[in-house]
């Protein structure tokens, strides 16, 4: 996907057997969803071009497929809470959660965590 420059670049394209799926460096946030371009996909790992915030992120999570079974993402470490909070609200079918972060203080909540299904 190496040339989806923009939204409308990317809404271009679409696989009926697409299972990984990396946007790395995206310059734009995902509009639609995948789930229509991409109904097998099992894998995405997204890191944005800029830096985006807590509403940014809640979007972009509600419009994954719900039945993705793995995510890595790139977020403002200040905001992970935010993230697995959006992850645990959409993402039923989730096996595994990876998360990169800038170098800032943040946290994960053990309320988050534990909507997660991960028991401390």
């Amino acid at each position: 996907m190496d040339k989806a420059h923009s939204q409308s670049d990317f809404e271009r394209y679409s696989c009926m057997n697409l299972l990984h799926l990396e946007l790395c460096r995206c310059p734009f946030l995902l509009s639609n969803s995948l789930s229509i371009q991409f109904p097998a996909l099992k894998s995405l790992r997204f890191s944005p071009a800029n830096r985006i915030d807590g509403a940014q992120i809640i979007t972009l999570v509600e419009r994954l497929p719900s039945y993705l079974q793995e995510l890595s993402i790139e977020v403002p470490s200040s905001l992970a809470n935010v993230l697995v909070t959006a992850v645990s609200n959409a993402l039923y079918n989730l096996k595994m959660l990876h998360i990169s972060g800038s170098h800032e203080i943040g946290s994960i909540s053990g309320e988050s965590l534990i909507s997660l299904g991960i028991i401390f």
